[in-house]
């Protein structure tokens, strides 16, 4: 959070699994990309991201992809 806070977004979350860290910080306001290899990670992450309110759900993109 202390990255973030020091260098703003856009924020990529390279591995992001299942979304942990981009969810939180999504609900403080920062638009986030998370690229992951799993798609049963995925599958975790965007449920996940329906939880949110609309807009922190707005500010996420979860991509499926190797970060090489």
């Amino acid at each position: 959070m202390e990255l973030a806070k020091r260098y703003g977004s856009p924020i990529l979350e390279l591995a992001c699994g299942t979304g942990r860290i981009s969810l939180m910080l999504a609900q403080a306001e920062y638009e986030i990309t998370g690229i992951e290899l799993s798609p049963e990670m995925l599958v975790i992450a965007r449920e996940r991201q329906q939880q949110l309110p609309e807009d922190a759900q707005a500010g996420i993109s979860f991509i499926h992809g190797d970060s090489n």
